[in-house]
């Protein structure tokens, strides 16, 4: 069955929330654009990227999002199927495949780990601040 991005960011929020996260955010503004999710846990964030399409996929990666101004911790993408990855992403990037199961529940995959961008914790003036945009 087709999903849409809305769907994928729903489910992936609860799940995160289920791992026990200290904050999970979604389309919040921060690190001078916007995330789809961010979540906190032991002041580490952890952005994520929902992309259900290829060429929705695709500008993405030519962004270079990461190479300049703050960066969380680790970076995910989530999609809807491996076909759209096409052999070609962000070299640091983690992946999440969304999979419903025989019974129809939804479940995350990881086909790719991320790995670490940034060394800092998130301060907690920073937390802050965003917690104040709420």
């Amino acid at each position: 069955p087709y999903v849409n991005s809305a769907f994928l960011q729903e489910k992936f929020v609860k799940r995160e929330r289920r791992k026990g996260c200290d904050f999970v955010f979604e389309n919040i503004f921060l690190y001078k654009r916007e995330s789809d999710i961010l979540s906190v846990k032991d002041r580490l964030v952890s952005e994520y990227e929902v992309k259900v399409g290829v060429s929705d996929f695709r500008r993405d990666i030519k962004k270079l999002r990461h190479l300049e101004g703050g960066k969380p911790n680790y970076f995910y993408y989530i999609i809807s199927d491996v076909s759209i990855i096409q052999g070609d992403y962000l070299p640091y990037a983690g992946i999440y495949l969304h999979t419903f199961s025989s019974d129809g529940c939804s479940s995350f995959k990881l086909l790719k780990e991320a790995s670490c961008i940034n060394q800092e914790e998130i301060s907690y003036s920073e937390l802050y601040k965003i917690l104040c945009k709420l």
